[in-house]
C-alpha cells in the first residue's frame, strides 16, 4: 500500500535550495552583462588617424555616434551613418581584419547616442593606429567614433541572464504555491477524518 508523501513544512526549504542553487549563477550573468555594457568606450574624433590604447584582447566594436562629447567638446552629427573607411594596425605595424557588423546596436545616453558599424579582434593589448575616412559623396564634418569591448555579448550576458533569474524566481514562488496548496489540503483531509470531539449530552434529569 503505497502511503500519500505529507508536505511538510520543512518542504519549503526545497525552492529556496533550487532559488539559491540556480539564481545565484543566474545573477552573476546579469550583473557581469551589466557591467560590460556600463564599461567607458573608447573615443577618438574622425576623420583622421589616432593612436587608441585597447587595454583588453577580444572583440571590439566599433560605434558610429551622432550625439558625443570628447574632451569637452560637443558633437552633433547626422543619425545617418556615413560611409566609413576603417583601418586598424597593431603595434607591430601589422593590419588588424575589420569587419562589418550586420547586428544592429544602438544606444542613447545623457551624454552619447550611436550605433554599431563594425568589429575587430586584437589577441594582444596595446597602443594601436586607428585610420578612419569618410568616403561619403558630401562629408558632414568631424565627428565621433568610440570602441567597445565584447559589447554585444555583454548585452546578450545580460539579457539571458535576467530571464533565466526570472525563470528561477517563477519557478521557486510556483513550488512554493504548490507546496502551500498540498499542506492546506493535507489538513483539510486530516479534520474530515478526525472530527472535533463532542461533549455527551447530560442525563435526563440531570
Amino acid at each position: 500500500m503505497n502511503a500519500a508523501i505529507k508536505p511538510r513544512r520543512a518542504f519549503y526549504l526545497l525552492p529556496l535550495v533550487f532559488l539559491v542553487a540556480a539564481g545565484l549563477p543566474s545573477l552573476l550573468l546579469l550583473l557581469e552583462g551589466i557591467d560590460g555594457i556600463r564599461r567607458p568606450l573608447v573615443r577618438m574624433v574622425a576623420p583622421g588617424t589616432a593612436d587608441v590604447v585597447f587595454d583588453r584582447q577580444g572583440r571590439w566594436t566599433v560605434f558610429y555616434e551622432h550625439r558625443s562629447t570628447v574632451d569637452g567638446r560637443v558633437f552633433r552629427s547626422p543619425e545617418q551613418v556615413p560611409f566609413l573607411e576603417i583601418s586598424v594596425s597593431d603595434p607591430d605595424g601589422n593590419d588588424v581584419p575589420v569587419d562589418s557588423t550586420a547586428a544592429s546596436f544602438e544606444y542613447q545616453t545623457l551624454r552619447a547616442a550611436g550605433s554599431a558599424v563594425a568589429t575587430f579582434t586584437i589577441v594582444g593589448t596595446g597602443t594601436y593606429e586607428v585610420a578612419i575616412a569618410d568616403d561619403s559623396p558630401a562629408p558632414s564634418g568631424e565627428f565621433v567614433v568610440a570602441f567597445g569591448y565584447e559589447k554585444g555579448r555583454a548585452v546578450g550576458r545580460t539579457v539571458f541572464g535576467a530571464v533565466l533569474l526570472g525563470a528561477t524566481v517563477l519557478v521557486a514562488l510556483i513550488a512554493v504555491g504548490v507546496i502551500f496548496f498540498l499542506r492546506v489540503r493535507d489538513k483539510r483531509k486530516r479534520d474530515v477524518a478526525s472530527p472535533p470531539y463532542a461533549m455527551p449530552p447530560p442525563p435526563p434529569g440531570s
